[in-house]
């Protein structure tokens, strides 16, 4: 169940965190891209927002949070992509439009595999 909090920055979410996990013993990756480090948060100032993914070394997508501007947006693509059982690498191999904010996302899934 995704939520989000309509603070400014916005905090969303889906699925486990990583506390959650590490309590649980599970197994997992974490995959992080900061706004700043896309052309979108570049042009429009967002320095302090990123987005965290968390898979299990499967692929199977077992969390996303997002903190930033328009992250109760940026978190439905997780959202789809673990209600369809789409794997970290689908949602990393996916060609994302740029410059758009939603390249932070494909870039925290990218992060996984490196």
């Amino acid at each position: 169940m995704p939520h989000t909090i309509f603070t400014d920055p916005q905090i969303a979410g889906v699925g486990a965190t990583e506390a959650e996990l590490e309590d649980e013993g599970r197994e997992f990756v974490v995959g992080r891209a900061n706004y700043a480090d896309s052309a979108m948060g570049r042009a429009k100032k967002l320095e302090g927002g990123f987005v965290k993914v968390l898979a299990a070394p499967d692929g199977e997508i077992l969390g996303c949070h997002v903190i930033g501007y328009e992250a109760s947006m940026l978190v439905h693509e997780a959202v789809v992509a673990m209600r369809t059982d789409a794997t970290a690498d689908d949602v990393a191999d996916t060609i994302h439009a740029h410059p758009t904010l939603g390249k932070v996302v494909e870039a925290a899934f990218q992060d996984l595999s490196t």
